[in-house]
């Protein structure tokens, strides 16, 4: 009877991992930076592209796991005021960096 038990969890697991669809990092880094090469290569405004480079940020990085990382212990003693407040200043500033950072890196490649 337990040895059913066993075999059946463990059964339903394996089908289960199947399931889990994820890319290579090497794919999905190139993948994000070829979408903010385009955004970078239309003839739009600064802050339109801005605006599109945020929303690749916000797609593709865990901010509000990186912000609650950073944070550590001392976002037990934040009240939900202050945590909204951190998340919020935390959104902009990391799609602002992110912009930065994919500028810099296709300066460096060329584009």
């Amino acid at each position: 009877m337990n040895f059913k038990k066993i075999f059946i969890i463990l059964f339903v697991f394996n089908l289960n991992s199947g399931l889990v669809y994820s890319i290579e990092p090497d794919v999905f880094v190139q993948s994000t930076v070829n979408r903010a090469s385009q955004i970078l290569s239309e003839n739009i405004s600064k802050k339109e592209k801005i605006i599109k480079l945020r929303k690749i940020a916000r797609e593709t990085v865990d901010i509000k796991g990186i912000g609650l990382y950073s944070l550590g212990s001392k976002r037990k003693g934040l009240n939900d005021d202050q945590m909204r407040e951190y998340s919020l200043c935390l959104v902009q500033v990391t799609g602002t960096r992110m912009c930065l950072i994919i500028q810099k890196y296709l300066t460096l490649r060329g584009n």
